[in-house]
């Protein structure tokens, strides 16, 4: 399983287009990583805002979760 070598923006968090694979171990663990959460956040958030970075960002955001990463 390949992790995904273009990280997204540090100011943004997701970049526009990148999505999250909640198969992939890999993908959870980026993700939760780049947006400060554990994966059950993760699961939560893509299950509101759909599989988008950038929407689990705004996602997360409006919640008060992720940190400054997200």
């Amino acid at each position: 399983m390949a992790v995904n070598m273009n990280p997204p923006p540090p100011a943004s968090g997701a970049a526009p287009g990148q999505t999250i694979d909640l198969l992939k171990e890999t993908d959870i663990a980026y993700w939760c990583e780049i947006f400060g959460i554990d994966p059950t956040q993760l699961r939560q958030a893509v299950g509101a805002a759909g599989p988008q970075a950038v929407a689990v960002a705004r996602h997360l955001r409006s919640k008060g979760q992720g940190g400054d990463r997200a």
